[in-house]
């Protein structure tokens, strides 16, 4: 997976050649990575993190607290909870499949 100014591209490793590109009207910058099961693409916006279905390309949601800029993301193992790091210094839990936050009280 490869991030440009405005969009993600998947590459086969086997063959070198990219396989897929999905474009944004709005950038999308590093990092990018797929979800440990494979379903979704993550990828960095300004202010929020893109979750691209692997399937079709389609954006899934957006995983975003208002007011604040995501500034770093990690999926989990299993792929179905992410957390962001935010510019206010806290920590937010999302689930993937539904794009909902999560209970959860952190900083960093």
């Amino acid at each position: 997976v490869a991030v440009g100014h405005h969009g993600v591209r998947e590459w086969d490793v086997a063959t070198g050649r990219p396989t897929r590109q999905v474009r944004f009207a709005e950038a999308v910058g590093p990092p990018a990575a797929v979800t440990p099961d494979g379903r979704f693409v993550l990828a960095r916006g300004d202010r929020d993190v893109r979750v691209l279905s692997r399937a079709d390309g389609s954006e899934a949601r957006r995983l975003a607290v208002p007011g604040t800029r995501v500034i770093a993301f990690a999926a989990a193992p299993d792929g179905k909870t992410v957390a962001t790091g935010t510019d206010d210094g806290r920590v937010h839990l999302w689930d993937v499949a539904t794009g909902e936050r999560k209970p959860f009280e952190a900083s960093h």
